[in-house]
């Protein structure tokens, strides 16, 4: 049974090394792109000041250190720290409380602002949770199967494989929706929205037959992936073609569309898969090529480490929670199959092991749009600022996704839409008017009034052309701080 179970979910040593370092770079990532839009999102100069995030949009069961303060310096210190955390993390100094630390500070920066909740922060949660307790890379002292010394096997490691493989398999399962596999138009429907398609995506809009081939492959490999993956024989192989599936996924979905970390997240976690197999060959090329100076840099980065081996008490908590993990994720299958026990719902929001795969599902998001922000000039003149050369035009972009500085913008614009979001609105537009005053050149050339626009168009059936209906989120007057209009339509035009 043992060996069984090593078959199955050991991970090898080379592969921890290379998850751990693309683990990193992702919380690198991710951290200097909030570092960019720090005043705005985090402080409370911002569009969601510490009082009404505590008013609107708090979770009781929640902690965050990036709450102690809603100064800017304070937010600055605490992203400084988190980036060093992932700095060392990649380096291999004390990995294990790296992990840990990067972990708190991810939960933190995450639980300061929730409007900008994605499904990749879920997963970066989860894999900085498990990576507490792995081992991130060579070292002789490590634990390992009694017949492969590169290899590591423990409760942890079958818990990290199966909760990768959860983010896919519950999300097809989620898709249980007639345009994900009897019309096959969900691909359609995605790619036509626009503040998310890339040019690659918009290519292949144009070519509806293949985005009927492409809605039926994503489906089954959602819900195949994780059937594939515990196929009993072959096993090294079968891991090989886990990992090719993985990240032919993700590349595929970072060249068509911009959902921020998510694929990134994948990537990453692609490693954890790749077998032994591949690394023994590979280091035979290697070495043929002279470059096994490369495997001894790796363990120099490594260092010695202490033991990994996770105690029969770890062990065991580890292990009811990932029960729980099991039953949030059965629990959330539409049907309610079961009923989540809720004396753990705390727990589950106190660790941030809550999780939701409901990408795209159980049908695609059908309303698009973007938003025109119109400021009124102290002269009396408009612009729009939101666009480059701040020139007012209610027309259609050539392409929308370029107005949103990046996926974090993008995923606030979308929630302030939503009408039980609307108590953000008015910081909001507060926000923009302060940030443009501050820099403007003249008295003539402040903001007197905003008129927050959605442009929103509904995507319709393949060749059925959309309207494009202008909604009025909120106005607001610079000088008394009048704020009206929530969702009032101002005008209907293509």
């Amino acid at each position: 049974m043992i060996e069984l179970f090593n078959r199955f979910f050991y991970i090898d040593k080379r592969s921890l090394t290379g998850f751990r370092i693309a683990l990193g770079l992702v919380v690198i990532y991710d951290l200097l792109m909030r570092l960019s839009d720090l005043k705005a999102h985090y402080t409370d100069d911002g569009v969601l000041p510490l009082k009404v995030l505590f008013e609107y949009n708090w979770n009781p069961s929640f902690w965050s250190l990036a709450t102690a303060s809603g100064a800017l310096y304070f937010q600055f210190l605490l992203f400084i720290a988190v980036l060093g955390c992932a700095v060392l993390l990649i380096a291999g100094y004390h990995t294990r409380l790296m992990a840990f630390l990067c972990w708190a500070g991810i939960l933190s920066i995450q639980n300061r602002n929730p409007i900008l909740y994605q499904g990749g922060d879920d997963l970066l949660r989860m894999l900085l949770f498990f990576s507490v307790f792995l081992p991130k890379g060579i070292d002789k002292n490590l634990a390992h199967d009694g017949n492969n010394p590169d290899r590591y096997t423990s409760v942890v490691t079958m818990m990290i494989l199966l909760q990768i493989l959860y983010a896919f398999q519950f999300s097809g399962i989620f898709k249980d929706s007639w345009e994900w596999w009897y019309d096959a138009t969900a691909i359609y429907y995605a790619f036509s929205l626009d503040q998310i398609t890339r040019p690659l995506g918009i290519f292949i809009l144009h070519h509806y037959n293949f985005t009927l081939i492409l809605t039926r492959a994503v489906y089954l490999f959602e819900l195949l992936i994780l059937p594939i993956f515990l196929i009993p024989f072959g096993r090294e192989y079968v891991r090989l073609l886990v990992v090719f599936l993985i990240v032919t996924f993700n590349v595929g979905i970072l060249l068509c569309m911009m959902i921020g970390i998510f694929p990134l997240c994948f990537l990453a976690a692609s490693f954890l898969f790749i077998p032994s197999l591949f690394w023994d060959r590979a280091g035979k090329y290697l070495t043929t090529l002279q470059l096994n100076a490369i495997t001894g840099r790796i363990k120099s980065m490594v260092g010695p480490q202490k033991d990994y081996n996770v105690s029969w008490a770890t062990g065991s908590v580890l292990t009811f929670m990932f029960v729980l993990i099991t039953l949030w994720n059965i629990s959330s299958v539409p049907g309610k199959i079961i009923e989540f026990p809720p004396p753990f719902l705390p727990l589950m929001n106190a660790l941030r092991i809550n999780q939701s795969w409901g990408m795209f599902s159980p049908t695609v998001f059908k309303e698009d749009g973007w938003l025109v922000l119109e400021a009124e000039l102290a002269d009396g003149s408009l612009i729009d600022l939101n666009s480059a050369d701040n020139t007012l035009l209610y027309n259609k972009p050539d392409y929308v996704l370029a107005r949103f500085k990046n996926d974090r913008w993008r995923k606030y614009t979308e929630n302030i839409f939503i009408s039980s979001n609307s108590f953000l609105r008015p910081y909001y537009a507060r926000y923009l008017i302060n940030t443009w005053n501050e820099k403007a050149t003249g008295a003539n050339k402040l903001i007197t009034t905003l008129s927050v626009y959605y442009m929103r168009e509904m995507t319709m059936p393949y060749g059925v052309n959309p309207g494009i209906e202008k909604m009025l989120l909120q106005k607001t007057s610079a000088s008394d701080n009048v704020m009206t209009g929530a969702g009032v339509p101002a005008s209907a035009n293509r």
